[in-house]
């Protein structure tokens, strides 16, 4: 682990920054990528493995007859199994299928699930929508309750269980680790719980794949995960399911060539788990990353990971709070509940009044050269409980962005009291990046009240530097841009 923190790709970029007094650029300065919760970097071990296969291999899988067909068919079967082996599975009893992201495999999981015409889905409240929303189409689902700070209440949720289980077969869908707070759910006594009541539980690993590990072989019950390449140092387009194999059996959800063994005029005849699950090629190279990345997370530790990443976020709880005005959504006390390095925050003026997040990060990026992200992060319901919005507050609020058309980037007027600031990290992360925070969102906290260094577009709903394009980076990178062999 010691030397892989220092093989993610990008760490020497350097950004653009400028002046909050007059808007003028004065220099350059190393990146700080705090955005891990979105996407985490490339490993360098990954990016071989990939670049080696398009460079000199290229060929679809399953489909040719000739060395390179060959080299890549087997290089995705190691992938599968380097992924299931990752995840504690038994390839006996599970199967990983190769899915584009987190959000497929856990609409995957629900739609064969809701096959069952007493399927009765348990939603945590704290979902991310690719958890929360596929259940609901099914107009068969439930909450279980949390707690003030936002974390499980498992007596309600055992509670729910076992009331649903009298007269309808429960799924349970959780996430492992939250992207909003970082908390880390206890897994195990879910599993547990869950198995008490014949349940089937569906876990979202795609925030804590890499920050908790998570071992099929000792989870109790049946137990599924959805994970996505591009939150694992992989490359984006690739995802996984790992889980039960025999769940799986039966018509694919979407036929096509790959899913079946046989057709005739009238008949179709389905190959067995992964196989039904993975119709026309695939993204093959990326799920080889994918397969790679967990390789290489597994050989470098995944509890000398996890105890970094508990340093790092310990070391930003630790300076963070000093910041005038700063709350943390969720407990911040890691003794009391666990979380991984994922903390959002709201920033108060001085009066006590929030200031909008859009600001905050836009003066980090613009300022500092910082990556981060503002918003409610794919998990409104959630947002809005942490932030302490009434029902009807929350709708009149989603209705605004609704007619808007668009989601919002916690800048429209109003965001403020909805809408989070949220920095993320991974084991790669510089403590130098972490503790100049405070300092940063100190400054940033100071600009506001003369709404001079950066200007609000209340139309767009976004911060801007005046006197300079609104995309700062433009230029930075273009496909239109030649390259080393091509001409004007």
């Amino acid at each position: 682990m010691e030397l892989l923190k220092y093989l993610a790709l990008g760490s020497g970029t350097t950004v653009k920054v400028y002046s909050p007094r007059n808007g003028k650029a004065k220099g350059v300065v190393p990146h700080i990528g705090l955005n891990y919760a979105a996407t985490k970097p490339l490993l360098v071990p990954v990016q071989d493995a990939a670049v080696s296969l398009e460079t000199w291999y290229r060929e679809n899988i399953g489909r040719g007859a000739g060395p390179n067909a060959e080299i890549m068919t087997m290089a995705l079967e190691e992938a599968r199994e380097a992924i299931g082996e990752f995840f504690g599975y038994n390839p006996a009893e599970h199967v990983v299928i190769f899915v584009q992201n987190t959000s497929q495999g856990m609409s995957v999981l629900t739609r064969v699930a809701a096959r069952d015409p007493q399927s009765f889905f348990l939603i945590s409240p704290a979902a991310h929508h690719s958890t929360m929303l596929p259940a609901r189409e099914t107009d068969h689902y439930d909450y279980f309750r949390l707690k003030p700070d936002g974390t499980y209440d498992l007596n309600d949720l055992e509670i729910k269980l076992k009331s649903y289980s009298r007269n309808h077969h429960p799924v349970l869908c959780v996430e492992s680790s939250s992207n909003v707070t970082g908390y880390k759910n206890q897994i195990t006594e879910i599993a547990n719980i869950a198995a008490r009541y014949n349940t089937l539980v569906f876990i979202d690993h795609a925030q804590g794949a890499t920050s908790m590990q998570l071992d099929l072989s000792v989870l109790p019950g049946r137990v599924f995960l959805a994970v996505s390449g591009h939150k694992m140092y992989a490359r984006d387009g690739s995802g996984a399911i790992v889980g039960p194999k025999d769940f799986f059996e039966g018509p694919s959800l979407i036929p096509a060539g790959g899913t079946i063994t046989g057709v005739t005029l009238q008949d179709i005849f389905y190959a067995g788990p992964p196989y039904n699950f993975e119709p026309g090629t695939p993204a093959y190279i990326a799920q080889v990353s994918l397969g790679k990345a967990a390789l290489t997370l597994a050989r470098a530790g995944m509890v000398e990971i996890e105890k970094e990443e508990e340093r790092l976020t310990r070391l930003v709880m630790a300076n963070i709070l000093n910041v005038p005005g700063l709350r943390v959504l969720g407990e911040a006390n890691l003794d009391v509940v666990p979380r991984g390095p994922v903390i959002s925050f709201s920033l108060k003026d001085d009066g006590g009044r929030n200031i909008p997040p859009g600001f905050v990060l836009k003066a980090l990026e613009v300022f500092y050269g910082v990556d981060s992200r503002p918003g409610q992060f794919c998990a409104h319901p959630y947002l809005y409980t942490l932030l302490r919005a009434s029902q009807m507050e929350a709708l009149e609020h989603a209705m605004k962005h609704a007619r808007k058309g668009r989601a919002g980037c916690a800048a429209l007027p109003g965001d403020q009291d909805y809408h989070a600031a949220r920095i993320s990290f991974g084991f790669p992360t510089k403590d130098e990046s972490l503790l100049d925070l405070p300092h940063m969102l100190t400054e940033v906290r100071a600009m506001w009240p003369d709404r001079s260094a950066l200007k609000l577009d209340p139309e767009k709903g976004e911060f801007y530097l005046p006197g300079q394009d609104r995309i700062l980076t433009r230029g930075t990178f273009s496909i239109h841009r030649t390259g080393r062999y091509t001409s004007e």
